[in-house]
């Protein structure tokens, strides 16, 4: 699957740095309080509280370190899934970057098979107080209360032991407070319910961009411009970036760059994109409303809740289809079993919008006559 096999963001970062994933483990060479911590909890049962953990594992590096610890995780695992156990060190392993939850998942198998109680017990532990303490870091409803994690690898992995299906990824620049989210949209296997959960780790692109340093802390908070530069940077190696640099340049007013990378994203399967080109295509008067429409379909029929509910007004308004009220009123039916009833107002008055702004326009230029 296309978000399997995508790099992160925090992978271009990586091979924008010489290659970091190659690079000699920060855990060996800096051990430091860090070290200290994992090892006393290890050896004496001393466990510590989640942000004294993460703060001393931000100060480590090894989040440079996590594609080298994936690939070695990889050679271990057989064609069926299975993890080989036999003379595995899992504690090299996960001493290369420690906040991997499923690195963790692995070894805690591996050691109860192997008999290995005590160490599996350990490193069940550990998942557990990175799962909790990660989802316990906001509630990733929106910018302001993402969760926060050290690469975006663990998004994924997170939102799979959330129980949620991916259905899409996408980085996005919030212009109120200026930081880079890394978003997912998933489907709730139970349920259906659709959610987008948004993530950032600005303290860790701080560091490794060497940016973000205030009385000897990372602050973290990057300057604007050099977030939008990184994005420009990585937008065509990086799947989740194209759609952002589309946002960024449509804020901009570049709309035919913004045209390009929206177009750039659902050709390697975008699905928001598809959704947000439609309503830049209706604001701008790019084309026919029915073409407009068709961006909005193809994201719905993807299955982008958002865009059932843009299709829904579409056809109780007769927006470049035939108006169809009761069709409507099915497709938001359908909508409010999955989405919350604030997002089917906020896809709604989403829709409405771009229209009103594109007639609006049409009535400055004078191609609508205005209502006597």
């Amino acid at each position: 699957m296309r978000f399997n096999n995508a790099l992160p963001v925090i992978a271009a970062i990586c091979l924008s740095l010489a290659g970091c994933a190659s690079a000699p483990s920060k855990q060996a060479s800096e051990p430091g309080q860090f070290s200290r911590l994992v090892q006393d909890w290890q050896v004496s049962g001393n466990k510590p509280a989640y942000p004294e953990l993460w703060s001393a594992y931000v100060q480590t590096g090894q989040y440079e370190n996590w594609l080298e610890q994936k690939n070695l995780r990889d050679a271990l695992r057989s064609t069926d899934g299975e993890v080989a156990c036999e003379g595995v060190d899992w504690n090299e392993i996960s001493g290369l970057h420690f906040w991997s939850v499923s690195t963790h998942l692995d070894a805690a198998d591996c050691l109860d098979r192997l008999g290995d109680s005590t160490a599996a017990d350990f490193h069940e532990s550990a998942a557990s107080m990175l799962v909790t303490g990660m989802l316990g870091s906001g509630d990733g409803l929106s910018a302001a209360t993402a969760f926060e994690v050290p690469v975006w690898s663990e998004a994924d992995e997170l939102l799979e032991l959330a129980g949620y299906e991916l259905l899409d990824n996408y980085v996005e620049l919030d212009a109120e407070s200026g930081r880079l989210y890394y978003v997912l949209v998933g489907n709730q296997r139970d349920s259906g319910t659709q959610r987008h959960f948004y993530f950032q780790n600005q303290q860790v692109l701080g560091r490794l961009l060497g940016v973000g340093e205030v009385s000897g802390e990372a602050t973290g908070d990057l300057p604007m411009m050099q977030q939008v530069a990184f994005v420009a940077g990585i937008a065509d190696q990086v799947y989740s970036a194209k759609l952002a640099w589309a946002e960024i340049s449509k804020t901009a007013e570049r709309y035919d760059i913004a045209e390009q990378w929206y177009q750039n994203s659902i050709a390697a399967g975008g699905v928001v994109a598809s959704y947000r080109l439609g309503l830049m295509c209706l604001e701008r008067g790019m084309q026919e409303a029915g073409t407009c429409v068709d961006y909005l379909l193809d994201a719905a029929e993807m299955g982008y809740i958002p865009a059932v509910v843009a299709v829904a007004y579409a056809q109780r308004e007769g927006l470049g289809v035939e108006a169809d009220p009761l069709m409507a009123e099915r497709l938001l039916a359908g909508a409010r079993k999955r989405i919350q009833p604030a997002a089917i107002e906020r896809a709604l008055a989403a829709v409405a919008s771009a229209r009103n702004y594109s007639l609006r326009a049409a009535l400055d230029d004078g191609d609508v006559e205005p209502m006597p």
